[in-house]
């Protein structure tokens, strides 16, 4: 009994390993690219949702829609080039051109988060603040049922 409370663990204790966290970035990636090819392009007619919807479904559009078409255009070109007769690596400067587009997002999101940063706005809180309008039309649609 004297050695029971070694038995205990004190303070947090992590319980996924490198494999689990691996495995959840593929998922979670894979999910985001579904999310982001699916259902995206539904943003694209904001207007003719009614009032909260609308406004929320607008401020998803200029901040994930536009980004992702763009994206996806690329893609579309990229793919479409056929530079040489080989598929590989046609394959290889379509991911090449899509690897210069995310770079070029980059450089356009880090800055502005180091700005941010200095006024003390951390990830954390940008993550929130960006999910915020879907959670307020959330509760705006349960509360008008």
């Amino acid at each position: 009994m004297k050695n029971l409370y070694k038995l205990v663990p004190v303070g947090p204790v992590d319980t996924m390993n490198d494999n689990t966290r691996i495995v959840f970035f593929i998922v979670g990636t894979a999910l985001a690219i579904y999310f982001l090819r699916t259902y995206i392009p539904l943003l694209e007619h904001w207007r003719e949702l009614p009032a909260p919807g609308s406004y929320v479904a607008a401020f998803y559009h200029y901040t994930l829609g536009y980004p992702t078409a763009a994206g996806n255009a690329i893609w579309d070109w990229a793919s479409t080039l056929y530079l040489t007769p080989y598929f590989m690596m046609n394959a290889i400067i379509t991911l090449t051109c899509m690897m210069l587009y995310l770079g070029f997002l980059l450089a356009i999101a880090i800055p502005v988060l180091i700005f941010l940063r200095g006024f003390g706005i951390t990830g954390k809180l940008l993550i929130k603040v960006f999910c915020a309008p879907f959670v307020l039309l959330i509760i705006w649609s349960f509360l008008t049922i």
